[in-house]
């Protein structure tokens, strides 16, 4: 995960780090976990990202699928909203 420079992530990737957490046996929960994910795809750089389309990837690094033009497209309408609320706050 790279916030920077973020990756579409893999379909249902919140259930494998959830997999692995338990594999792993670390020391948080899956709510931390969700909180988490939640807060990097809910950025303006990963809507960015879905935007531009491509591959999709694993915990691994791996491409696994890639990004629909439909999901491009809700990437979008998320950004616009997100930068509309922003604006909203600054009046």
């Amino acid at each position: 995960f790279n916030r920077e420079k973020p990756k579409p992530l893999k379909v249902g990737i919140t259930d494998d780090l959830i997999q692995d957490i338990a594999i792993r046996k670390l020391a948080f929960g899956a709510g931390t976990l969700r909180a988490a994910v939640a807060s990097y795809v809910q950025s303006p750089r990963y809507y960015r990202a879905l935007m531009a389309g491509g591959a999709r990837y694993d915990l691994k690094g791996q491409p696994c699928g890639e990004v629909t033009p439909h999901k491009q497209k809700e990437a979008e309408s998320r950004l616009m909203m997100l930068n509309d609320r922003r604006k909203a706050r600054k009046r």
